[in-house]
């Protein structure tokens, strides 16, 4: 026996017979009715959905598994899914941070952004509704820049100070034992959000005292704290400016909430006047509904408007303005403007309003098929904060060592 053929012959025992060759099944078949058989082979397949070809022969039902998992695949699979699910047509608006990615700007006249592709994919116009968190955001944002101290970069410098140096911590809390103030950790800020500054500025401000002194106390200190700390109005500033964030953080939470809408956003009132018009009430000289704009009985001129702004969005027939009269007037007869006062003083949301008003129209047995109208502006959200919320969460779970 020849070299070559002893060399063959033992690698034939070490490998054993070799392996079968996987068939699509008619069990696979059945399973995956969007896979189809192709060049008359049994293991060959074309996918329906991303048009894309493969063999299972080596790995029968785990082959297709991994092909469904595949970028591409997933990606075919959600634009069939809309088709199916006739989502294409009851897209009426886009909701995203007020940058260039989502936008094309403030003035939106760029193209190439998430809100212009989606139009072009859809072809139709959509409403664009910028995030109200994020304007908020951006609003004190601006405004702190034009203190005369940056608090931002002040809080990162020191949080960075001490974040990896154990020696530097070990004395900052010798600090705090000799004062009597009990430790604590100072903490950093996500740059995404100005507002996450906050809980940052409240620790700094608890130890004020003890990271002055801290500071002022080392023979080579950093320029920026030593101005920073000899600045008598210091401490001026950041409760300042943490009490201004905790104003804008508490709106901010209303407005992440999921049943605001983005009609219900023009209802941010700071702190100190909402106290004057408490102060009013109490002494009898006014009430909130008397300052403050609140939910009148529209007219039909007002409703006729929304109606052709609808009508131009594609969503609403111009044809059907009767029978949207008739069920307006039918409306006016529940919605009346006891109604609208006893709303305003439980402060009810806009889409509880609405769940009475069916009810009224169920009880009556009055057909409410023709109100697009509030179908079109109960979809419109005052914020994408649930979807940066799952942002937020992949961002905990996605490393380099775990990306999927």
């Amino acid at each position: 026996m020849s070299l070559t053929a002893s060399i063959h012959k033992s690698y034939l025992t070490k490998m054993g017979k070799p392996k079968r060759l996987c068939r699509f099944t008619p069990e696979l078949r059945n399973k995956y009715s969007f896979l189809k058989e192709i060049n008359g082979s049994d293991s060959e397949l074309l996918c329906g959905k991303c048009k894309r070809t493969f063999s299972i022969s080596h790995g029968g039902g785990y082959a297709i598994e991994r092909h469904i998992q595949s970028i591409k695949h997933k990606s075919a699979d959600i634009a069939v899914s809309s088709n199916d699910n006739n989502i294409r047509n009851k897209v009426a608006a886009f909701c995203g941070d007020n940058t260039n990615c989502s936008f094309g700007g403030v003035s939106r006249r760029g193209t190439n952004d998430v809100f212009h592709k989606l139009q072009g994919k859809l072809g139709k116009q959509l409403i664009g509704v910028g995030c109200a968190a994020h304007i908020i955001h951006n609003a004190i944002q601006t405004a702190a820049d034009c203190l005369p101290i940056d608090i931002e970069c002040i809080i990162v410098k020191i949080y960075t100070f001490f974040y990896i140096y154990i020696v530097r911590v070990k004395e900052l809390k010798d600090f705090c034992m000799f004062v009597e103030i009990e430790y604590k950790a100072i903490i950093g800020y996500s740059k995404t959000r100005w507002l996450s500054l906050m809980p940052s500025v409240e620790r700094i401000l608890k130890l004020f005292l003890v990271i002055k002194s801290y500071f002022l106390s080392l023979d080579k200190v950093p320029l920026i704290f030593k101005t920073f700390f000899n600045n008598p109005c210091a401490v001026l500033w950041l409760n300042f400016i943490h009490s201004q964030a905790a104003t804008f953080h508490q709106h901010v939470l209303n407005i992440e909430d999921q049943n605001i809408l983005a009609v219900e956003q023009n209802k941010f009132i700071p702190l100190s006047v909402r106290t004057l018009i408490r102060q009013l009430e109490y002494d009898g000289l006014a009430q909130e509904s008397d300052i403050l704009t609140v939910i009148e009985i529209p007219n039909w001129s007002e409703i006729e408007k929304v109606a052709e702004f609808i009508s131009n969005k594609g969503f609403f027939n111009p044809n059907n303005d009767t029978a949207l009269f008739d069920q307006f007037m039918l409306t006016l007869q529940y919605v009346t403007q006891e109604k609208i006062d006893k709303w305003n003083l439980e402060k009810k949301p806009t889409d509880q309003h609405w769940v009475c008003i069916f009810k009224y129209f169920k009880e009556k047995d009055i057909q409410c098929d023709k109100m697009i109208i509030v179908k079109y502006v109960l979809c419109l959200l005052g914020s994408n904060a649930s979807t940066e919320c799952v942002f937020s969460h992949i961002t905990k779970i996605w490393t380099k060592e775990k990306p999927s």
